[in-house]
């Protein structure tokens, strides 16, 4: 699962607390930022929120995914081979070599 930064670090100050509110973090980030990210790492099921009246979100409380996605990625990095490189990796590896035999067939002949 990919995240962003803002979701990184609202993540790693989750994992010491399970569970924060906008005040704990307004140094950390904008309430932008803690709103966005709360509602994203929420679609992705790290994360229960709570919002009010005027759709901030006031609480976010870490859930049982969001513990297993830090107990195996504790500094929350994300995966190198992702889809996209993984196709590109994919594709230049045939193509690298292709041009190799075709450099290496020119030399012996």
């Amino acid at each position: 699962m990919i995240i962003n930064q803002q979701e990184k670090i609202l993540l790693l100050l989750l994992k010491d607390d399970i569970s924060l509110m906008y005040d704990q973090v307004k140094n950390e980030m904008s309430r932008d930022n803690f709103d966005t990210s709360a509602r994203s790492l929420n679609a992705k099921n790290f994360v229960d929120t709570i919002f009010n009246e005027q759709k901030q979100c006031v609480k976010v409380t870490l859930k049982q995914n969001g513990k297993a996605y830090l107990q195996e990625n504790h500094k929350a990095r994300n995966p190198f081979f992702t889809e996209n490189r993984r196709w590109a990796i994919g594709l230049l590896i045939p193509l690298i070599l292709f041009i190799l035999g075709y450099i290496l067939k020119s030399v012996l002949i």
